[in-house]
């Protein structure tokens, strides 16, 4: 009878890991290189949108309400956005009051 046991086990076991490690390896450089790419392609089209040009626009404007100043056109002087707001509630809060109490008085 012939010897089915000629394999050489060792040697079997011994390439299945170095393949199944290289297998795992070039799957993670793929995955590397693919967001690797993914980012600069990312970069590149927020950098060439219009938004970023819009956002710039954007920046200053907040900038020049949130600041004091003059207008050099026509004079006006020009206070931040939030103390305007509180100021502008102050006074409608006063108006409402003083309208209230105009209409408790007459009836």
């Amino acid at each position: 009878m012939s010897n089915y046991n000629d394999l050489n086990n060792r040697q079997i076991i011994t390439i299945s890991v170095i393949s199944a490690a290289l297998t795992f390896i070039a799957i993670l450089a793929s995955q590397v290189i693919y967001y690797a790419l993914e980012q600069r392609e990312h970069r590149l089209k927020s950098a060439q949108s219009h938004y970023a040009e819009g956002n710039e626009l954007l920046a200053e404007q907040m900038g020049t309400i949130e600041e004091y100043g003059v207008n050099s056109l026509t004079g006006q002087i020009q206070i931040p956005i939030d103390e305007a707001i509180e100021k502008r509630a102050a006074l409608s809060a006063k108006n409402s009051n003083e309208k209230r109490e105009s209409n408790s008085n007459e009836t």
